[in-house]
Order: C-alpha cells, then structure tokens, then sequence
C-alpha cells in the first residue's frame, strides 16, 4: 500500500512487512539506508554487532557483507535483509551470531544429569555399556562443560572420555580395552616368540586390512611367511546385547565377515587362532596358550579344536559359526589320519 509493488511471501514472513518500505522511510527514501538498518539491528539484537567490516558504500539489503560477533569475535557473511528478519532461518534463538545460536541451541537441548544417568540406566537394562559406570567425576564434569567427559570402565580399570550424547545415543563404549588387549597379546607373543626363535615377527594391524583378506587383528610372521593371523573377539561376535556392536549390524552378520576371511585365509593357507578378548586382557595363561599353538601350527603338529579357540574352557565359540565349521574339518582329517 506504500510502494505499491507487488511481492510474494511465506506466511511466517509477512509479519515483518515490506522491508524496504520500511528501510526507505526509516532513511527519509534516499538517505543512508547502512545507519538505519544498523538501528535497527540494534533495537532488535542489542549492540553486539560490529559493522566495521561490513560494505557500507553502494549499501543494498541483498548485498552480503561481514559481520561480528562482540561476544566471541565470530565473523559470518549475511545480507541486511537477513540479518533483520528475527524469523529468518538464520537467525535462531532470536540471536543473530550463528555460533552464539549454535550454542543456545545446544543449552536448550541438553539433558540434566538425572535425564542422563536414567537413560544410561534404560541402556543396562537392555544389555549396553555392562562394563561402564556413571560416577561422581562423570557428574561434576558434565555440570562444568557442554563436551567430553570421564566415564569408569571396570574393564580398563580406568576412565576413558566421551561425549555423553554420543553415550546414550549409540551401543558404542569403551573402545580402550579392545585396543589394549589387542597391544598385550601383540607385546607377550612377540616377546615368548622371540625366546623360540628371531625368525619370528609379530604386527599389530589394528584393523588395517591384510592384503586378499580384510581388516584383522594381528598376524604372526616366520621366516618373512605369514603363517597364522590372532583375531582377538569380543562379545559382539557372539551376542547381539554387546556395547561393540556396530549399530544397525546383527550378530549373524559380524559371524558372516568372521567366516568369510576365515575362508580367504584358508586360501592363502594362513591358520586363525580366535581368542576372547575379555579371557586374553592381562592374562599370561591365554598368551601361553597362542604361543603353544602357533608352534603346533609352525611345525604342523596335530592341533585340536582349543588350540583354535580359546577361550579358557567358557565355551563362548559354541556360539560362533566357525567353530563348528573348524570342528568338521577336524574330524574328517582325524578320520583320514587313522588306520583302517
């Protein structure tokens, strides 16, 4: 009614009214359009705005110029018209610094400590995070930051750190322990192999892939020869309940990839010795055992179906597919072995 021209509209938008009717008013038509609109930002934001970078000659609402934040000193890109419109996308929380928005919004969402500690709880109860605790260094960090903080492994036997959304959103927990085995038994084998002979090597791959095979854990080398690869599993491969678990990845699935470089190994005529993770950590009997039967494998001596699988006598590999596909082989070739 104003200037006469017509212009299409969101309904959520109108509210505002036709900026630059307003604009060209508010700077008597032709005068200064920057100063009004930096009014107004004012009226609207209060003055935590500096403008100094900002085009202020050949001033147009739809040209982008540089604004920061005097809070935290964040610099952003934004056009008048935007910056002004308090219902504007960008403009969140009635906040016109995206990253002081960010934050608000982060406030407004984040859970109290009694929210968290039962949804941690809710996640117990179905099976997660068994070996982790919420204790009172997990509490006083949380109610001091908005990030990362401690929570007590009974595995480790000691804190690790993460983001507690990321706690209860996913099955995800302590990956340390998983790692430490895995850097024990690589440090005790490599050092009771080398009392047997320097031809020995051992590598850590830590999930890096093996060439023809895939992603394993730890391959034993004689003489430049791989001759057998150590997987080091934990419960994921047995129970779908297990904080490892990849989300959205059942069991029958981690067992199917288990098989299928079991079966490329078998290929390239490298044995798999599978130890459970939780019977190997600290534990010299379990490395004691991996040492006897990579001998048995190195100097192809009669191996049984616990010189394949150990996992001290707590039967977890009856649940593994390949357990019971190694124990068929193994019958045949005992068949085969004895007399007639």
């Amino acid at each position: 009614m104003i200037c006469l021209k017509v212009r299409y509209y969101r309904p959520g938008d109108i509210l505002g009214g036709h900026y630059h009717c307003y604009y060209d008013s508010k700077a008597n038509s032709k005068g200064n359009d920057f100063i009004a609109s930096k009014e107004k930002s004012i009226e609207m934001f209060g003055d935590v705005i500096d403008f100094s970078k900002f085009l202020k000659n050949k001033f147009d609402f739809e040209q982008s110029g540089t604004m920061i934040c005097k809070i935290c000193s964040c610099e952003w890109e934004r056009n008048m018209h935007q910056h002004l419109r308090p219902l504007h996308s960008k403009n969140k929380n009635g906040l016109a610094c995206p990253k002081c928005s960010h934050m608000q919004s982060g406030k407004a969402r984040r859970k109290t400590w009694d929210e968290c500690k039962s949804d941690f709880e809710k996640l117990k109860k179905n099976g997660y995070h068994n070996e982790l605790e919420l204790r009172e260094e997990t509490r006083n960090a949380y109610e001091k930051t908005d990030s990362v903080v401690p929570v007590y492994c009974a595995i480790c036997k000691e804190f690790y750190h993460t983001n507690m959304s990321k706690l209860l959103s996913s099955k995800h927990g302590c990956s340390k322990h998983r790692f430490k085995t895995e850097r024990f038994v690589v440090k005790y084998i490599e050092s009771e192999l080398a009392k047997i002979s320097d031809k020995y090597t051992v590598v850590h791959h830590n999930l890096k892939h093996y060439e023809g095979v895939g992603a394993v854990d730890i391959s034993v080398n004689y003489d430049g020869k791989t001759i057998t690869f150590v997987e080091v599993d934990g419960r994921q491969h047995f129970s779908d309940d297990a904080y490892f678990s990849v989300v959205g990845r059942s069991v029958e699935e981690t067992q199917k990839s288990d098989v299928d470089k079991h079966i490329k190994a078998e290929h390239l005529n490298i044995h798999v010795i599978r130890v459970y993770q939780e019977y190997a950590l600290n534990n010299n009997d379990a490395i004691n055992k991996l040492v006897n039967s990579i001998e048995k494998i190195r100097l192809q001596q009669p191996i049984i179906i616990e010189d394949l699988f150990i996992d001290d006598g707590k039967n977890v590999y009856q649940e593994h597919t390949l357990y019971h596909y190694e124990s068929q082989k193994l019958e045949v070739f005992n068949k085969s072995k004895t007399p007639s």
